[in-house]
């Protein structure tokens, strides 16, 4: 079996397990993409050992011009039939607006009842309203496997990553859509990387925990409740944060006021853009 895929394809796999599906700034609207599935998948099903039941996908669609639900059901929809994990999923740089987040909420419950997750899910630069982020938070919250009980020493806490600022027009008021969902029992722990990690024992950690979505912070931007880069210094200088120190701030939605160290490593930029 080849170890990667042509760019004619966009089918990368690294073993019979393991492979990548990058359709990236192809130009596709929802018509090209459904054409693209129908002749991409069984190229990529024919390559995977499907029979073992453990295989993985990360999805790229970025930069596209995909606007509806169908094509994007209909590609995770046959990634579930195949018994193929879809870990991550980049839809970032499109025009998908609030009808298409149910397709995408039905993928995660029924993916979560199967023990494959949706790990990540990029979707700025996008036109969601508040309507459709909450679509998506409830789902992660209903399909009950974003929690820490299924924390592992390998992936600390299996929450969702959700990225879904930057959009056209602009949600109105990020931090009270936030406060509203926790105030619903809605969990969102706001963070500066994917990977960042506050601090064991602290509150800061026990909210990570709690929250069964963790999002970029840049979602956020204007809360009163952030805190500066300045603000952040003097409290690392004095020691107040263990570990390496960071350039800017991290916090969850239902405990704002603490401190936590920010490792932006998963930005691409000053203003949160997401990346590929």
């Amino acid at each position: 079996m080849p170890a990667s895929g042509t760019p004619s394809t966009g089918i990368s796999v690294r073993n019979e397990r393991i492979a990548s599906l990058d359709w990236s700034d192809s130009g596709h609207s929802d018509d090209a993409l459904t054409q693209r599935i129908k002749e991409g998948l069984p190229k990529l099903f024919s390559r995977l050992n499907l029979a073992a039941g453990n295989a993985e996908c990360s999805v790229n669609l970025a930069g596209n011009r995909l606007r509806g639900p169908d094509a994007i059901a209909m590609l995770l929809r046959r990634m579930r039939e195949a018994k193929v994990h879809v870990t991550s999923m980049r839809l970032h740089k499109n025009q998908l607006g609030d009808e298409a987040m149910q397709s995408i909420a039905d993928h995660m419950r029924h993916s979560g009842k199967d023990g494959k997750p949706l790990l990540e899910l990029h979707l700025s630069d996008n036109r969601l309203t508040e309507v459709g982020v909450r679509t998506l938070l409830e789902a992660a919250h209903k399909c009950r496997y974003y929690f820490s009980a299924n924390s592992t020493p390998e992936r600390r806490c299996r929450a969702l990553w959700l990225r879904c600022e930057n959009q056209w027009p602009p949600i109105n008021d990020p931090q009270q859509l936030l406060d509203e969902l926790t105030a619903d029992g809605l969990k969102v722990c706001l963070l500066p990387s994917k990977e960042y990690v506050p601090p064991v024992g602290g509150r800061a950690r026990q909210t990570q925990l709690e929250a069964a979505v963790h999002m970029h912070h840049a979602f956020a931007p204007k809360s009163e409740h952030r805190l500066s880069t300045d603000a952040w210094s003097r409290e690392r200088d004095k020691g107040s944060s263990g570990g390496k120190g960071g350039k800017d701030s991290s916090w969850g939605s239902d405990s704002r006021k603490e401190l936590v160290r920010s490792d932006s490593k998963d930005s691409k930029g000053k203003d949160g853009k997401d990346g590929k």
